[in-house]
């Protein structure tokens, strides 16, 4: 009697269904990227310069930002 409870209990765990752990897609980025900054016409050389590096800034920041997402993104959609 022992032995077909504990056989039953031990078969009541088991699945022949395959369990699979769905991924879900890609959202669309929440947060938009900023426009560059413009310079009216006119602007001394020093406001240009200072304008490429805060453009160049915002880029370089947007760019790491979108490459760590797709490099978290596709591990984890490999993890399936």
């Amino acid at each position: 009697m022992k032995r077909y409870l504990l056989l039953v209990l031990l078969t009541g765990c088991s699945t022949v269904i395959p369990v699979q752990k769905k991924f879900p897609e890609a959202p669309v980025l929440l947060a938009k990227a900023s426009n560059l900054d413009t310079l009216a016409q006119g602007s001394k050389m020093s406001d240009l310069l200072r304008n490429s590096t805060a453009n160049y800034t915002a880029y370089y920041t947007l760019k790491a930002r979108f490459d760590a997402w797709v490099d978290w993104y596709t591990a984890q959609s490999q993890l399936k």
